[in-house]
């Protein structure tokens, strides 16, 4: 029965909860059984397609869009994120990458359009089944012809059989323990169709994604850095609301307490020049004192009022208003108070009375706005005294303050009187209510530090609520402090103590794991030359197409070039292994975290599956170092299709051909990557000591996410979530760090050594890898004048070789894919000369593709083959072809190609 998908997903959930609870295993097994499925599948979104929720609904044989539909690897905001040190919008970034139907079709990430809308009330609301039963139908057409005209199918489907009908041990062993839908009876077991279903979908997956060879990369002209107006954009609108502000204040009688302390301040007012005798001073007061403090009192609370309606603008804010009372000219500052009813805010602070003083208050809130972000960003450093003794000394709170105040200080230019702010703050320390006014801080500043727990905030406010009057209180006798912390304010926070603990501890952990992170010892060279010898890369020169041109990844790609770094986020090859003194050959995957810290792009796709077919072919096993940011999000919605073929080949190369695959992930290790085949259900998966595994990363899920829903050492011990945890071997420190942090944190017990001797030696025989011997013709019977050469070549290599065979009278005949047909090279052409378009966009469609090189050779005639350099010009086996077929091949001789490598 065939399976349509009806996607509407805003992406994987990737929660505190979820993340604990193996979200991305879960993610890896419903790719892996979407894409092993063995009837036809319709995909079809109808809402929005995101993320880790849209890779295995996306996965199908039939991709549709309804007419309103989105689909991206993330969502639109979340580009912005990525994209924010260019300056620009999430509609930029969204325009970008091409996110409506019309685009992803465009660009071939879809199949079709479906004019369809739940809304539709003609003609139209019946398009959603006719595109449902034709999609089918189609699928179904396509497969017969597919199994009558592949013979290769019919090989594996009997293959298949009889691998169903004897299974070996390893096969016994390998179903009984996966996770994946295997059939355990020849009821369940699919027909020959099913293959065809299985195979044609991964063709259909495939072709929507591709890669380049640093050859075909043109650098042709000086990248521009993006200039994007987002801050400018936002200033304006906060420039917008604070001018409508400006307009239309806040009126007094709406405000109790302001209301209350105006009332004082005008009686207080009233009374200054009263003649009081001193049994009346000693009780009512000084007349002039109580003016003063009745005044301090309103412009104090004004400013908190304003601070807390105006929140994460309070800072634009406040230095418009400080401008604005600055430039008032007098006929307004010298203006009389309107009655009580028409009284605004606004209205007593541009007084002459009260506004330079208020100017001042003003100062004195930004410094405390800065202040108190100060100390957020270094609670870490006092973290484990409070943590572990309940208490903060009086040293630690003082150096804590007076750095967090000096750095405060150094952001406000014109208000850097240290003097003036700690009188403020101590006033603010002597308030009754400051206990309400730092909680309604609490409430809005922990949205904007999402990496801390709230009761890490309950701490934070109990910090100035109480430690500060305690220290402030101790400065002439410092006996008197205690800095015990005992918060009453706990209310029904559940789990108040351990949560407020696990915050302490994940401050402590990410501090370490940055630390670590900072040496850079996990580079894949490092990582190589730590287990394996005679490493041979394999696709060393395939790099993100960029097909999309997202702002600013040119320049990352243009960087990484500059420097020396591949511009791939993986790093494929084989090598040998010491298994116990016996070399084993294996296949290797590392990430590439120089080159955008490992995001797997569709180049990283291309290799790896590349590297999987290669080890087939020898009977190799594959080890993998993933350290992963997920998914390239900008190469747009095509990459979540990179996720699903990764899966796919990997559930074919291990239940093809018993053959095992490690996954040890490390670092960050997290996203689509992860989930897609990292986690799969058929590899054996584990992770290093300190690896942080999320399945989105913090800036895209701005969430609080607790190291013990993360963090390899803790996730150890959820069932299913890996296979082991091993140690870290670059970091022989990080696990006494960790236990220090929290003893009753799971370390690890194994080493990577063991993990793989023991895997290799139970599940892979020991085979001899036997170098294919290529048997080449004499090539000196074809050397002979030249009159017509084929131009295997692009760029600026097929200019120069065109340019010599004119200068030598020689007629060309130049091989071009699609994209080149109209390139420099081929306008060079003349008129005995010929362009022969060999189709495709990638080069495995084009220049890669030696058959049929080498048939255009047959076809035009031709006396010479040039391959230029790169794509086959270094290949033995494309070099013996040639020759063998009669076609001088104009370059190192078979034997030299061969032993050049």
């Amino acid at each position: 029965m065939p399976i349509v998908y009806l996607i509407d997903t805003p992406g994987a959930d990737a929660g505190e909860v979820a993340n604990s609870q193996n979200q991305a295993h879960t993610i890896s097994k419903a790719i892996a059984e979407s894409a092993n499925v063995d009837v036809p599948t319709v995909g079809i979104v109808i809402g929005a397609g995101y993320s880790g929720g849209a890779i295995p609904l996306a996965a199908a044989n039939i991709l549709l869009s309804v007419r309103d539909g989105i689909f991206n690897t993330i969502q639109p905001q979340g580009l912005q994120s990525i994209a924010r040190k260019y300056n620009l919008s999430w509609q930029e970034c969204a325009k970008s990458v091409g996110v409506s139907p019309e685009e992803l079709y465009t660009s071939g990430c879809i199949d079709g359009i479906v004019d369809f809308s739940p809304s539709d009330k003609d003609e139209r609301q019946h398009n959603l089944r006719r595109a449902i039963i034709s999609s089918i139908e189609a699928v179904e057409r396509a497969a017969i012809n597919f199994v009558r005209d592949s013979s290769d199918l019919k090989e594996h489907y009997d293959r298949s059989l009889q691998r169903f009908l004897t299974p070996s041990k390893n096969l016994l062993t390998l179903e009984n323990n996966t996770r994946l839908s295997v059939a355990s009876d020849p009821t369940m077991y699919h027909n020959i169709f099913g293959s065809a279903y299985r195979y044609l979908r991964y063709l259909t997956l495939r072709s929507r994604i591709q890669s380049i060879s640093l050859e075909q990369y043109g650098r042709l002209s000086k990248v521009s850095v993006p200039e994007g107006d987002l801050l400018e954009r936002i200033k304006q609108e906060q420039e917008r609301v604070f001018q409508a502000w400006l307009t239309n204040p806040d009126k007094l009688v709406y405000d109790e307490e302001l209301n209350k302390l105006w009332t004082t301040f005008s009686a207080k007012r009233g009374e200054i020049s009263t003649e009081r005798n001193m049994i009346t001073r000693f009780i009512l007061g000084e007349p002039k004192e109580n003016y003063k403090k009745a005044r301090k009192a309103l412009l104090f609370n004004i400013g908190w009022s304003l601070y807390h309606r105006w929140k994460s603008n309070a800072a634009n804010n406040f230095n418009g208003l400080i401008k604005y009372l600055e430039s008032l000219p007098k006929s307004t500052t010298q203006a009389p108070w309107p009655e009580l009813n028409q009284l605004t805010v606004l209205d007593i602070v541009v007084n002459d009375e009260l506004r330079e003083d208020f100017i001042w208050q003003c100062h004195n809130v930004l410094i405390f706005n800065a202040l108190y972000d100060n100390v957020v960003g270094s609670l870490a450093s006092i973290s484990k005294e409070a943590m572990m003794s309940k208490s903060l000394s009086r040293e630690s709170v003082d150096k804590l303050l007076h750095k967090s105040i000096d750095h405060a200080l150094s952001t406000n230019d014109k208000a850097n009187d240290k003097n003036k702010f700690y009188k403020w703050l101590k006033y603010f320390m002597d308030q009754s209510n400051r206990a309400e006014l730092l909680t309604r801080v609490e409430q809005w500043k922990s949205v904007g530090f999402p990496q801390l727990n709230d009761s890490l905030f309950v701490i934070l406010t109990y910090f100035f609520e109480r430690l500060l009057p305690e220290y402030f209180d101790s400065e002439e006798d410092h006996d008197k402090y205690t800095g015990t912390i005992n918060p009453v304010r706990i209310g029904r926070r559940k789990d108040f103590w351990n949560r407020l603990t696990m915050g302490y501890q994940d401050l402590l952990i990410q501090k370490v794991l940055r630390e670590e992170k900072k040496q850079g010892k996990m580079g894949w060279e490092n990582i190589i030359k730590q287990f394996f010898t005679k490493f041979d890369e394999v696709d060393a020169d395939k790099m993100s197409a960029n097909l999309l041109n997202f702002p600013g990844f040119r320049l990352s790609i243009e960087d990484a070039i500059d420097k020396k770094i591949r511009p791939c986020g993986l790093i494929t090859g084989l090598a040998d292994f010491d298994n116990n003194g016996t070399k084993l050959r294996v296949g290797v995957a590392v990430s590439n975290t120089a080159f955008q810290a490992g995001a797997f792009d569709m180049a990283s796709a291309e290799k790896f599956s590349a590297l999987l077919i290669e080890c087939a072919k020898r009977k190799l096993p594959v080890i993998c170092f993933i350290s992963s940011g997920g998914m390239q999000t900008k190469e747009g919605a095509a990459a979540l299709f990179s996720m699903a073929v990764v899966n796919d080949r990997i559930t074919r190369f291990i239940r093809d051909n018993e053959l095992p695959v490690l996954m040890f992930g490390f670092g960050d290790c997290t996203g689509g990557a992860q989930a897609s085949f990292v986690t799969h259900p058929l590899v054996q998966t584990y992770y290093l000591s300190g690896t942080n595994m999320p399945f989105a990363g913090q800036m895209v899920v701005p969430a609080y996410l607790p190291s013990t829903a993360t963090l390899s050492n803790y996730l150890s011990k959820v069932p299913g979530a890996m296979t082991a945890l091993v140690h870290n071997p670059f970091c022989e420190t990080l696990d006494t760090q960790l236990s220090g942090i929290d003893p009753l944190m799971p370390l690890p017990s194994v080493n990577i050594e063991e993990v793989i001797s023991k895997a290799l030696s139970s599940l892979v025989p020991e085979v001899v890898e036997v170098e294919e011997e290529i048997v080449q013709d004499d090539p000196r019977a074809l050397m002979k004048p030249i009159d017509k050469v084929l131009v295997h070549a692009r760029g600026c290599t097929a200019v120069k070789l065109i340019r010599k065979a004119h200068d030598n009278n020689i007629n060309v005949v130049l091989v071009a894919s699609d994209p080149d047909m109209t390139s420099v090279p081929a306008d060079m052409l003349k008129e005995n000369d010929k362009l022969v378009c060999i189709g495709g966009n990638t080069s495995d469609e084009s220049y890669l593709n030696a058959y049929s090189v080498l048939k255009v050779a047959e076809y035009e005639d031709v006396d010479a083959l040039h391959p230029g350099i790169g794509f086959l010009s270094e290949s033995p086996q494309f070099a013996a072809l040639c020759v063998n077929n009669g076609v001088n091949f104009v370059a190192l001789k078979c034997a030299l190609n061969d032993n050049h490598g």
